[in-house]
């Protein structure tokens, strides 16, 4: 009898037992909201993540400049071990240049950053960009901050389940704790670890730019260039100007993406409209649409040109100087004057004399004009008497 009655006893319990056990197995797992699987890992104060209460005790105004070595310098605390207790130091939002050396998606859907000083991967610490889409998290007035950093690095970085070497310079702000370590890669002796990380921006150019050269091949210019490194380079856009400052998009050329080797380029500017001097730079843009500039070069271009031609001056209106450019397909005799709007001359020979074929610039200084419109006539003459040409431009002087 009695032995029934145990046995009755532990079926009874038994359920209950097993009810208890699948709870606590529950705080762990994956909860299903909306049809998305949200996972949220046990941090060991709900702050780390933005929504415990004890959130307002961090100033997020004030900003405190930091490094990795500071970081690792502070002493390991005596932790309860009861993942709820906050320490004073840890009300603290603080900035850094670091490099990250890898990084990985948790299985908490954290984002796992292995920092470390720049030129020292010996010293290390870890931080987070947090899961924005946790319950907890969502309905919070941090949601916006968190979801935008996670979205940057999301689409700088791409991380995936397996580590991922990522080897740039980057400038980040963020809350700064201490964790039970608990086997994390890179994690410091103290458990220091920057969670969440606030905003991050990329510090180093990810392009190493080793050269930018150009030839003149015919009436073409030969563009080259070689990069040492790269990482989420998009593509080259190609920008050309001439004597004036604005920058005009001639081409573009494909990036290598991320390259830890030499990478060659070259692009050929066939669209030159005259001879003259030309300047050359390259706008680099990351995959996420960041541009960056190289250098100026300069290029000095003496073609034929196939028709005798007087372009506008720049700029106009002008104050008090400006240029005037024109064309010449023979070897001519020429006359560059310039009147007033009565038809009187005004400079009788801002150019004259025999000039070999190609294209010219004019700087025309007027400080001794006064505000008004004038007229800049050419008259030309080519050497062998088979051709000549006239032309007349307005340009108009603001003092």
């Amino acid at each position: 009898m009695k032995k029934f009655f145990y046995v009755f006893l532990t079926l009874l319990i038994l359920p209950v037992i097993s009810t208890f056990a699948q709870d606590a197995e529950e705080s762990d797992v994956a909860e299903m909201e909306e049809g998305t699987l949200i996972t949220c890992g046990t941090e060991r104060w709900a702050v780390k993540t933005c929504y415990d209460a004890d959130t307002v005790n961090i100033d997020f105004n004030n900003i405190v400049p930091s490094s990795v070595a500071y970081q690792r310098s502070l002493t390991k605390p005596t932790l309860p071990g009861d993942n709820v207790t906050r320490l004073s130091t840890e009300d603290t939002v603080y900035s850094m240049d670091c490099y990250i050396i890898k990084t990985v998606l948790e299985s908490d859907q954290d984002y796992h950053v292995e920092i470390c000083t720049i030129g020292n991967t010996a010293e290390t610490m870890v931080a987070e960009v947090v899961n924005p889409e946790c319950p907890n998290i969502v309905n919070t007035s941090r949601y916006s901050q968190l979801k935008a950093i996670r979205d940057w690095y999301t689409a700088q970085f791409s991380p995936t389940s397996s580590f991922k070497n990522i080897g740039v310079s980057v400038h980040l702000t963020g809350v700064g704790f201490f964790d039970f370590l608990h086997g994390q890669t890179g994690i410091p002796p103290n458990g220091r670890e920057i969670h969440p990380i606030l905003t991050m921006t990329l510090t180093g150019l990810p392009v190493e730019l080793s050269s930018f050269t150009l030839s003149t091949v015919g009436n073409t210019i030969k563009l080259e260039w070689e990069t040492k490194t790269e990482i989420n380079n998009n593509h080259f856009e190609i920008e050309r100007r001439d004597v004036s400052p604005y920058w005009v998009k001639i081409g573009e050329v494909q990036g290598a993406g991320n390259s830890n080797s030499p990478m060659q380029y070259y692009f050929l500017d066939k669209q030159l409209p005259t001879s003259g001097k030309y300047f050359y730079r390259l706008k680099q843009v990351d995959n996420d649409g960041q541009p960056r500039y190289s250098k100026e070069i300069e290029a000095d271009v003496n073609f034929i040109p196939s028709v005798y031609s007087l372009e506008n001056n720049f700029p106009n209106p002008f104050n008090p100087s400006t240029i005037i450019r024109y064309s010449l397909p023979f070897d001519s005799n020429v006359k560059l004057t310039v009147y007033n709007s009565l038809g009187q001359v005004v400079v009788s020979e801002l150019q004259s004399g025999f000039k070999k074929a190609g294209t010219y610039d004019i700087n025309f200084n007027a400080y001794t004009l006064k505000s008004g419109i004038y007229f800049y006539t050419i008259r030309t003459n080519s050497t062998d008497g088979k051709h000549s040409f006239t032309s007349t431009k307005k340009m108009i002087l603001m003092k």
